[in-house]
């Protein structure tokens, strides 16, 4: 006997779906996404602006790495809200005497189980990675995980459509490409939604605690012991007056530098204090003629030793390790007339009687390289590009010859920078060249003395001597 009703039905008829419910499902999954991109974008920036206090430097993303994160979190809040708009359309209650329809039922549980497993997973892994981020990354370094998340956004897609593909079969393809198309315009336009005005909260960052943009530099050394340094920021403001901020975040002002770096002295250890050297962040478009009056200040209060810090190309480790140049100022610029002022001899400022009368004899008995320093190098009159010049400078290293920089006070740190630590590159470079004995021996090694002795010949041979000539 044939049966005249069923008890399941496998087949789905979407001309039984109104058009008020198709509409009210469409502004539900609508809200629902852009609630969810909402909850994402402010637990974003809430992270982003926590993780200020810990380096004390905002963390200021860039606009190419912000637009990725918003098209990210864009891509996920419209998948759940497309999720949330299927699961309303087909959840409603069936009448009791209703046959049960199992591909119903299979789409109804994938789209559950998409939303409640990615949640899951998200809430754990994001709220993980968001306090890492806070304390261990910066934001901008994320680029490693592009392909990751893009592969995400295709997985999470592909779950809301595997069911579907069964129940429309080859049509499905055509209407899942359509659906792709409609549902990333849609998450385009809502990452250009910012729900939190990040530009007022990055501008009053900034105001309070201004970023450096450091130098680039040929040679640079892992600076550690800093509780040897008293570090301070250079900079400009938006009206081009110097800024100075020490170690406490205080706006120090020039005539008051001095009072600062006595004060640091009488805070620090007396056994440490021989020992202290000034950090210096420096941005690379401040011009010569305030770094000059500030390294004069330097030398009224006995400060011979400078750190510029330069910028650490390995973004990796750029948050815990500091990069920068060693430099020993042995007499005072002066940059009223222009006079030959010095930065390197072979003997520190300390245990000169006279300087400036021993600098006299040093000078007139070298021989002189001369490097201008201005948007272009030039040695000796030639132009010598920047990837040629620790060469250049290499081969006339040696203990007859002075090198002698002429800039005016307009030049920039960066290309003052340029060749001092290409300079130093080019001594460490030809000191390398010459040493026989094996580098990196430890204290305790018999053959250190022996390595000792044969570093300090080599800086004698082939020293690090200049002078600066200001125009």
């Amino acid at each position: 006997m044939k049966l005249k009703r069923r008890f399941s039905d496998s087949s789905l008829n979407f001309r039984n779906l109104s058009k008020n419910d198709l509409l009210l499902a469409i502004v539900i999954g609508l809200g629902a996404a852009f609630t969810i991109y909402s909850f994402f974008y402010v637990v974003k920036e809430s992270f982003r602006v926590i993780s200020f206090g810990f380096m004390n430097i905002p963390n200021i993303v860039l606009e190419s790495i912000r637009d990725f994160y918003n098209l990210f979190f864009a891509g996920l809040s419209m998948i759940f809200g497309n999720s949330i708009a299927i699961s309303f359309l087909l959840s409603k209650p069936q009448n009791v005497f209703s046959r049960s329809n199992t591909k119903r039922n299979r789409i109804l549980n994938d789209q559950i189980f998409l939303n409640l497993n990615f949640a899951y997973w998200f809430g754990k892994m994001g709220l993980l990675f968001g306090a890492g981020s806070m304390s261990l990354f910066d934001f901008p370094y994320r680029p490693y995980f592009y392909f990751p998340l893009l592969l995400l956004h295709v997985v999470m897609y592909l779950e809301t459509w595997k069911t579907w593909i069964q129940v429309l079969g080859l049509k499905g393809y055509k209407w899942m490409l359509i659906h792709f198309l409609i549902l990333l315009s849609l998450s385009f336009a809502m990452s250009k939604v910012d729900v939190v005005n990040y530009k007022a909260i990055d501008a009053v960052s900034l105001e309070m605690n201004p970023k450096v943009d450091l130098p680039q530099s040929y040679f640079s050394e892992t600076i550690g012991n800093f509780d040897r340094l008293i570090n301070f920021r250079l900079l400009l403001d938006k009206h081009d007056n110097l800024i100075i901020i020490d170690a406490h975040m205080n706006r120090v002002k020039i005539n008051e530098l001095q009072n600062v770096l006595n004060s640091e002295k009488t805070s620090r250890r007396e056994e440490l204090v021989p020992f202290l050297k000034v950090g210096l962040s420096i941005d690379k478009a401040l011009e010569m003629r305030h770094v000059v009056g500030f390294l004069n200040v330097l030398n009224e209060a006995d400060f011979c030793m400078v750190v510029y810090f330069v910028k650490n190309e390995d973004v990796a480790s750029e948050r815990f390790v500091s990069k920068g140049l060693p430099v020993r100022h042995c007499i005072p610029y002066f940059y009223k007339d222009e006079l030959t002022t010095p930065i390197t001899t072979p003997k520190p400022y300390s245990v000169l009687d006279n300087p400036l009368e021993y600098f006299n004899d040093y000078y007139a008995s070298k021989n002189k390289l001369i490097i201008d320093i201005d948007n272009q190098i030039k040695v000796d009159g030639i132009i010598v590009p920047k990837d040629l010049l620790v060469e250049k400078l290499k081969i006339s290293i040696n203990e007859n010859t002075l090198f002698e920089y002429n800039y005016t006070m307009q030049t920039s740190f960066q290309n003052y920078l340029t060749v001092l630590s290409a300079h130093f590159m080019a001594a460490k470079s030809i000191r390398k060249d010459h040493q026989t004995l094996e580098s990196g021996l430890d204290f305790y090694n018999k053959n250190y003395e022996a390595y000792k002795a044969e570093q300090e010949q080599l800086k004698t041979e082939f020293p690090i001597a200049k002078m600066e000539r200001i125009r």
